[in-house]
């Protein structure tokens, strides 16, 4: 019993059908909209300002953001305090003292660490783990 294809059951097409026309033109489009936002995402955090331990001066007042319940994105205060020099080897260790939100009855909780801190609108760095 052997497989014998007829020109009768072959079917020709003169291109693609406007179906599959629509998906790649779809798929192309998705794509190049997901390229353009990560591109626009990349040239914004370019364009972030940080500010180094060295401009830090005690009593300067910002703001960190975190979320301490649920998904909701709190806004807590900073107040730096001082820079320890050479904490570790070429590191140095801004101190500051947060509060605001929670944080009175907390203290810095577990889940902070890697929250942003800003001052003057510029990138300072993330709360470490607490200090006792």
């Amino acid at each position: 019993m052997g497989c014998h294809f007829l020109i009768e059951n072959i079917v020709f097409r003169k291109g693609p059908t406007r179906s599959t026309m629509k998906t790649k033109t779809l798929r192309l489009l998705s794509i190049t909209l997901v390229l353009i936002a990560a591109f626009s995402l990349t040239l914004s955090a370019q364009t972030m300002k940080f500010m180094s331990a060295d401009e830090v001066r005690p009593g300067m007042k910002g703001f960190g953001r975190t979320v301490f319940q649920g998904t909701k994105i709190e806004q807590f205060d900073v107040e730096l305090l001082g820079v320890l020099k050479n904490f570790a080897p070429k590191q140095d260790m801004i101190l500051a003292r947060l509060s605001g939100g929670p944080l009175a009855r907390t203290g810095v909780i577990a889940g902070m660490s890697g929250s942003p801190v800003y001052i003057d609108g510029n990138l300072l760095g993330a709360v470490p783990p607490s200090f006792p």
